[in-house]
């Protein structure tokens, strides 16, 4: 059988005291008839809570729809990787 994939990818990082955010990853939302990807940070209580989820919403594309896909994988690696940075205060 084939089937469409999602996954979800979830962390905590606790924020050491004298330090705060600086920068975390924006927010980011994706929702077409290809993929859906989601990222969002949350700030609270001394940590932030960072969940990824990528969701490929076809079990087989098409060979015209590979570059449009190649292009949303690309922008999953590059906001997936976005720093957290730290500074301290």
């Amino acid at each position: 059988f084939t089937y469409s994939r999602a996954e979800v990818y979830k962390t905590n990082v606790q924020i050491p005291s004298g330090y705060k955010v600086l920068t975390s990853p924006g927010p980011q939302n994706i929702d077409n008839d290809l993929v859906e990807i989601k990222l969002e940070c949350r700030e609270s209580d001394g940590s932030i809570s960072v969940v990824g989820s990528l969701r490929l919403k076809k079990a087989v594309y098409a060979p015209a729809e590979y570059s449009r896909l190649r292009g949303f994988l690309n922008t999953i690696i590059k906001v997936f990787n976005e720093p957290l940075v730290l500074e301290k205060i």
